[in-house]
């Protein structure tokens, strides 16, 4: 749908993302969708960043949302679960108010320590 001004291009994308040949990072779709999933369950969008020590980049924790007087803490990537540098640091400087920490991604139920890993098509589940 980014592309439907195009025809011809929405075409050439759609046949590149149908055999896994679309060389762009989708995060910024799953994002969106996570966004759009939890602003449907009647939830505000919030997100956190902060100065990553030594660095010029960042610690970015994707959604946060309340859950009593604590916060679930969530990580969105579109692949694998990959590196999750700053779910981990946040949990690390902020645990005393964390109820629950997710990555969600396309992978199955598990679970990385205090790390809940969990696919997209739970969310809904998550953020009721």
């Amino acid at each position: 749908m980014v592309f439907i001004d195009r025809p011809v291009t929405e075409n050439d994308i759609y046949a590149k993302l149908l055999s896994d040949k679309l060389p762009a990072n989708l995060g910024y779709l799953y994002e969106n969708l996570v966004a759009q999933m939890i602003a449907a369950s009647g939830r505000e969008l919030y997100y956190h960043t902060w100065e990553k020590k030594g660095s010029t980049h960042y610690y970015e924790v994707d959604f946060l949302v309340s859950e009593g007087c604590k916060v679930n803490a969530f990580e969105i990537k579109s692949s694998g679960s990959g590196k999750h540098e700053s779910i981990r640091e946040f949990y690390s400087k902020f645990s005393q108010s964390i109820s629950k920490a997710y990555l969600i991604s396309q992978k199955d139920v598990g679970k990385e320590e205090n790390l809940l890993l969990k696919p997209f098509y739970l969310l809904p589940f998550l953020v009721k």
